[in-house]
């Protein structure tokens, strides 16, 4: 950073506030300094609201881990201060000013951050940016690194490495000398091979020498066992709220972690559950949790479907779980039933009906309820408001329904008889336009309906 010292305020500037954390378990700075782009100016707008996050430049975690896994011998490192490695432009510094003193009795400076800082909307792409301009420019001369920068980085950390130690010992050289091109330097090295420790000069923080445990990508590993670990810190009760709790707390991008499950005398793994005080059977309660993948899960299966006379997916799953519980026996208890010749030779084939093409009447756009349906429904006790004393009545409602659109419509007719419809035709037709074709079944009030329009068109044809 640099003091400012033109006592002119600039048409556009931001001033960042910023605190000190402190985490004593870290490794190398425990006091970090945190800085606030979130806050409001005067204006009502912050630093990060008027800033664009750039995107995702980097492949997943998920996809890093998993390729991390694969290799025989690996390693491990981050970038020491990558953001502070990387210059902003001269046009914006002045949006990243701070105010400091150094002791409580002097006068407070200002300041202004010439690198990427961190909290900031944009520092994420800024930094990972610079590192695919780092392999465009100088990743010919480095092959090796060029791949494992653009692919084995998540923000400042790698995981890598290759299957022999040859090739690994190259890619660590390879991988140093890239990114000295950009004056960044990589620390915190772990390893499981320990023939790596000759390529990196000693020192006492960051050397060989150190645990073999550490936090990579948020999650604590150890490479010389091989292992993920993670901390759970129990509550004073194992309530199932509890135990869930502690489940959202953990982090681990690979979502193979299962919850916490019940051992029993003789090491088997079971399910847990609050079935305890039930009348059910040990195995019923807690069954045995079963691999996905192991030879003894597929042989259960089999037995329980030969047992069970070739049941499907559903009546397979449903016996194994009396006394397993397989992991993912959903996809198993498909695969073993399709995977059954016996089933397959028996296997119905289900007739498919044979549909006939819709009339015109219903396909052709046209307005609503030229062409509808009608039937009635009822009777219906109806009683009128503004009559208290007289009786409830027996009441019918014609049903109108759009052959084309599917609209309903309601209409209420006082009887069945034919001049009570066509009075309801008329209400509608007011309503809704004429239809040009009505259809109905051959009710009498309907085909007496019918006769007396006809009679009605043939005297006004005349």
């Amino acid at each position: 950073m640099e003091m400012v010292t033109d006592n002119n305020e600039q048409s556009t500037c931001y001033y960042l506030p910023h605190h000190g954390v402190f985490k004593p378990d870290k490794m190398s700075t425990k006091l970090r300094v945190v800085f606030n782009a979130s806050a409001l100016s005067f204006n009502g707008l912050s630093l990060n609201d008027i800033q664009m996050n750039g995107g995702l430049t980097q492949e997943d975690l998920f996809s890093i881990m998993l390729r991390f896994r694969k290799h025989k011998f690996v390693f491990s490192a981050d970038i020491r201060k990558m953001y502070r490695m990387i210059l902003v432009d001269l046009q914006q510094r002045d949006l990243q000013r701070i105010v400091w003193k150094n002791g409580e009795n002097d006068n407070v400076k200002t300041y202004k951050l010439n690198t990427v800082m961190y909290d900031t909307t944009s520092a994420l792409y800024l930094a990972t940016r610079v590192l695919h301009q780092l392999v465009k420019d100088e990743g010919q001369c480095f092959p090796l690194a060029a791949t494992v920068l653009d692919s084995d980085f998540y923000m400042d950390d790698v995981m890598t490495g290759d299957v022999s130690l040859e090739a690994v010992r190259e890619l660590q050289t390879q991988l140093i000398r890239l990114l000295a091109t950009a004056g960044m330097e990589l620390h915190k090295w772990r390893t499981n091979a320990s023939n790596l420790r000759s390529n990196i000069s000693e020192e006492n923080e960051y050397s060989f020498s150190c645990s073999s445990k550490t936090k990579t990508l948020g999650i604590a590993c150890d490479h010389l066992t091989d292992c993920f670990s993670f901390k759970v810190l129990p509550g004073p009760q194992n309530t199932k709220r509890a135990v869930l709790s502690n489940i959202a707390r953990i982090f681990y991008p690979l979502g193979i972690l299962g919850p916490v499950i019940t051992v029993d005398s003789n090491g088997i793994l079971r399910v847990g559950g609050r079935l305890e005080y039930s009348n059910l059977t040990d195995n019923q309660k807690h069954p045995i949790i079963l691999p996905k993948s192991h030879r003894l899960t597929k042989l259960i299966f089999v037995y329980s479907h030969l047992k069970n006379l070739h049941g499907g997916p559903q009546g397979l799953l449903c016996p194994v779980r009396q006394k397993f519980w397989p992991i993912h026996g959903r996809n198993l208890s498909r695969k073993i039933v399709n995977d059954c010749i016996t089933c397959f030779r028996n296997k119905p084939v289900v007739a498919n009906q044979l549909m006939g093409n819709l009339p015109a009447e219903r396909i052709t756009p046209i307005f609503p309820f030229n062409v509808c349906g009608v039937d009635f429904i009822g009777p219906f006790l109806v009683k009128p408001v503004a009559q208290g004393r007289i009786t409830a009545r027996k009441m019918f409602v014609a049903i109108f329904v759009c052959f084309v659109t599917k609209a309903v419509h309601f209409e209420l007719v006082t009887d069945l008889t034919t001049e009570a419809f066509i009075a309801c035709l008329k209400k509608i037709f007011a309503r809704r336009g004429k239809s040009s074709i009505v259809y109905s079944d051959n009710a009498t009030n309907f085909v007496g309906a019918q006769s007396e329009l006809k009679r009605l068109s043939n005297v006004t044809q005349a």
